[in-house]
């Protein structure tokens, strides 16, 4: 980031995706600056977040203080960010000097995953009490919420434990086997649509174990798709109905014999 860009950032204030941490008052420590990165990983936006470590919160800058002696080593701060994140995140960390003060800057790519520190700590990004941007702690319905906003939970595949046979609604039911229905008719139709080549007559199979019979028959269905049958009666890969009988296993193609048997 350019120190035209870095200033511009600061000039806007604190938002839901950039934090300031300032340093005047004592040093940032290593779990408080997990904490925020983990804050930031896990705010409702799409666009890389970003810490600016030695920034008030008024904007002012104040500097960051050294991190590893004399000195701030930003690959160090990096891999101390990977280790203490669950899952791992792997930031962009950057040491500025606009207007001669050090400011360490953070970019915290947007993650799928909800993210914790590794001491199971979840943040996020919302806006606390007084209308401006914090970092507050996560429930368990807070962290299901996020996976559901992301696509990563069902919460129609939630298990309700009270729930009972009677509580049920029969109509939904009902809804579901028609929309069963429809969604087979419309399968028919486009397959019709775009040329449904396969033949009328079905091959035929008889389990090697029933080769030596002499009198093999199935029960013909009548099922839009099919194109084998076993001597059970089973179907094999998409076709067309058919209906097994004879110690070869010979076929027949009725229209609609459901319940009959081919002879």
């Amino acid at each position: 980031m350019t120190l035209d860009a870095l200033r511009v950032l600061i000039d806007r204030g604190e938002t839901m995706a950039v934090e300031f941490k300032g340093e005047e008052r004592g040093p940032l420590n290593d779990r408080d600056l997990v904490e925020a990165v983990v804050c930031l990983a896990n705010q409702s936006g799409t666009e890389p977040a970003r810490l600016l470590v030695g920034v008030e919160d008024d904007g002012r800058i104040t500097g960051a203080r050294p991190r590893h002696g004399g000195t701030t080593d930003t690959t160090r701060v990096a891999a101390l960010i990977a280790n203490r994140t669950r899952p791992s995140i792997n930031v962009k960390v950057e040491l500025s000097m606009p207007e001669g003060q050090p400011v360490l800057s953070i970019e915290v790519p947007p993650q799928r995953q909800p993210v914790a520190t590794s001491d199971g700590v979840f943040l996020r990004r919302a806006l606390g009490g007084d209308g401006r941007p914090a970092c507050i702690p996560m429930d368990g319905f807070a962290v299901q919420s996020l996976q559901a906003g992301r696509g990563l939970l069902d919460p129609s595949a939630q298990i309700v434990a009270e729930a009972r046979w009677e509580h049920l609604d029969p109509l939904e039911f009902e809804r579901f086997r028609r929309s069963v229905r429809e969604r087979r008719g419309r399968a028919g139709v486009r397959r019709a649509r775009d040329g449904d080549t396969a033949p009328h007559w079905a091959q035929c199979s008889v389990p090697p174990t029933n080769r030596r019979s002499s009198a093999v028959s199935a029960t013909a269905i009548s099922i839009r798709t099919a194109s084998t049958c076993t001597a059970s009666g089973r179907l094999g890969s998409p076709g067309r109905a058919a209906a097994c009988s004879g110690s070869h296993g010979t076929c027949t193609n009725p229209a609609r014999t459901s319940g009959r048997s081919a002879r």
